[in-house]
């Protein structure tokens, strides 16, 4: 199986203006309506936009699409409500209308890093993997110093199978946030993927040390450390998985027997159970073991026996962050 990102695209909450702002459309199971009619006294284009944070914070994301649109049409030269509507399309998984709303906010401001990361994480979403990265690229150039714009710029060079970079991304994202369970996770991949197993070893350790029931950690420190022929520590991560996750401690037991009797090496990139075709990921305890840029409903990374690489999984669709929480939530 593919060892995927748990791809840190993280989304910042939409915040909603205190008051009550009434619903700028109707909800409709078939899509978005539009807004009929002319501007009421006192209602402008911040009054839309307002209207619109507070649809959007309270989950009615279509009459949100509704009252941004309103504002953009009211104020064309309007970047943060072109950015807030291609959020409420994002959240009503319409990609392709997002991308068309962030693309309009960039050009309106181009030094907008936030939906530089938004637009990336639609990108990502399409499976536009190269646009995905340039964007990235953008977001981390007017962001330098801020740990989740690295971590996700680290996530799109890993996806497009660019280790060395992303080891370096991962490195700095780490410098920024040495707490970060994703970062150190994520850094260990990318150390596997270039055989470079003391330093991946390193990092899953310091991964394990943030988060000691990460099953996914444990069981790719494992392999690492079958890597380098020390089968006693591999045999120690397997008697802790016993206890996290009893099927991947099976699945370890199964490797080191294996290992024992062939004496030959487990890990990310040996050209056994973890070295795929074409650039894929590796395997992990019997499911994906990579970098993940899945984000179902708000679900975490699963544990060994789901998907168990880089990770950043997001409650769905939600808008990035300013920082990166310092472990899974």
């Amino acid at each position: 199986m593919r060892q995927r990102f748990l791809f840190l695209g993280i989304f910042l909450a939409l915040l909603g203006a205190v008051g009550a702002w009434p619903s700028a459309g109707q909800e409709t199971a078939g899509g978005v309506q539009v807004i009929r009619g002319g501007l009421k006294k006192g209602e402008n284009a911040e009054t839309y936009y307002q209207r619109g944070l507070r649809d959007a914070n309270n989950g009615r994301y279509i009459a949100a699409v509704n009252a941004f649109k309103e504002a953009t049409r009211l104020k064309a030269d309007y970047p943060e409500a072109f950015y807030q509507l291609g959020l409420a399309y994002n959240q009503l998984g319409k990609n392709l209308m997002a991308i068309k709303a962030f693309k309009e906010a960039v050009r309106l401001k181009p030094d907008f890093s936030e939906v530089q990361s938004a637009l990336g994480q639609a990108y990502a979403s399409q499976g536009q993997g190269g646009d995905a990265l340039a964007a990235y690229k953008k977001a981390a150039k007017l962001k330098p110093d801020d740990p989740q714009t690295q971590f996700q710029l680290g996530v799109a060079y890993g996806k497009n199978g660019q280790w060395q970079e992303a080891i370096q991304t991962f490195k700095d994202a780490v410098r920024l946030n040495p707490n970060s369970f994703q970062a150190q996770y994520n850094l260990g991949v990318a150390y596997s993927q270039t055989n470079q197993w003391p330093q991946a070893i390193d990092a899953y350790q310091a991964a394990v040390a943030l988060d000691p029931n990460s099953a996914d950690a444990r069981f790719n420190l494992a392999l690492a450390f079958l890597q380098t022929g020390n089968t006693m520590a591999a045999a120690e991560q397997r008697n802790y998985l016993i206890n996290i996750d009893p099927a991947a401690a099976i699945r370890l037991t199964e490797r080191l027997k294996r290992y024992s009797s062939e004496q030959i090496g487990f890990g990310i990139s040996t050209g056994l159970e973890s070295v795929m075709p074409n650039g894929q990921l590796p395997e992990g305890p019997g499911r994906n073991t990579g970098m993940q840029s899945v984000m179902p409903k708000g679900q975490l990374p699963e544990s060994p026996g789901r998907s168990t690489g880089m990770q950043s999984v997001l409650p769905k669709n939600q808008l990035p962050k300013s920082q990166l929480p310092s472990q899974l939530p």
